[in-house]
């Protein structure tokens, strides 16, 4: 028979970071060892007497699929409990935060490069009765290498925008005044930076149709996980309804008119280059939103 061992309960060095998936009351552990390590036995909330978190014994692939699916209780797992476990810190391990940020800036690149590509396609077409196929590849070669070079650094500050600006807003409406800053500056990096792993769906789809429908899907799919990954940080942080969705508005449009900015004082393209909703607000001004 299992016996209850010494270190009965696996704690995380600060207490009281864990969260209930159910109600979001604050928990000390997951769960407890019996035995050697043997067997689990999840940890029940004090508040509404479920366990703390039931994704805890399920594998990775059954919780991405809960995550894509939408699931509340997924993203309250992976954002809230799961980073948490395994000690991940954005100010302690910023090499390992840089290389997913690069990794997703490479994404978000190809995306930006193939809308730019298709929204030429007319375009190219049209010179390509007036010149020879060599003269034309010549020219389209000499200009994607500027052009990637171009997109690479707005990709990748666009992305380090939102997260910022996703910080700022929660901390500004937060009630939870006892989190600790880099605990909400991970879960705010977690809450945009996952969801852009997502391209590679809209990727994988581009191979077979380059259309602004499949690049509009693909970015409104994007841009829906991350409302909900804000929204579940905003949760955890006791904002109301109604402040988490101003505070997502906020994010989404000052995101917006930082792009736009950063696509004026780094890039030569007219506007702000897009993947999915574009909003003209001017000659040569744009808004991209997702």
């Amino acid at each position: 028979m299992a016996t209850l061992s010494q270190s009965t309960q696996q704690m995380h060095k600060t207490p009281r970071r864990y969260h209930c998936i159910h109600c979001l009351r604050e928990a000390d552990s997951l769960f407890r060892t019996l035995g050697p390590k043997t067997s689990l036995k999840l940890s029940v909330c004090a508040n509404c007497g479920i366990d703390v978190d039931p994704y805890v014994e399920r594998e990775a692939f059954l919780v991405a699929m809960d995550v894509v699916l939408l699931r509340q209780d997924a993203y309250r797992h992976l954002l809230l409990n799961r980073f948490v476990e395994s000690g991940f810190d954005v100010q302690r391990d910023w090499r390992k935060a840089i290389r997913y940020l690069l990794a997703s800036g490479i994404l978000q690149t190809y995306l930006l490069w193939e809308s730019h590509h298709g929204n030429n396609d007319t375009g190219t077409r049209a010179a390509g009765n007036r010149e020879s196929l060599r003269d034309l590849l010549d020219r389209q070669d000499q200009g994607t290498i500027s052009l990637l070079l171009n997109i690479f650094p707005q990709a990748v500050a666009r992305i380090v925008a939102l997260w910022l600006v996703t910080y700022v807003c929660l901390r500004r409406f937060s009630r939870q005044r006892a989190t600790e800053k880099k605990i909400l500056l991970t879960r705010s990096y977690l809450a945009v930076m996952i969801p852009t792993y997502f391209a590679v769906v809209t990727i994988l789809v581009l191979v077979w149709e380059n259309t602004y429908t499949v690049r509009l899907l693909g970015s409104l799919l994007i841009l829906t996980y991350q409302v909900l990954s804000i929204y579940t940080i905003a949760s955890a942080e006791g904002l109301q309804p109604k402040e988490s969705t101003v505070a997502i508005i906020l994010t989404i449009v000052c995101n917006s008119f930082i792009s736009w900015s950063l696509s004026r004082v780094i890039g030569e393209m007219n506007g702000v280059p897009c993947t999915g909703l574009m909003y003209d607000i001017g000659p040569q001004m744009s808004l991209c939103f997702s």
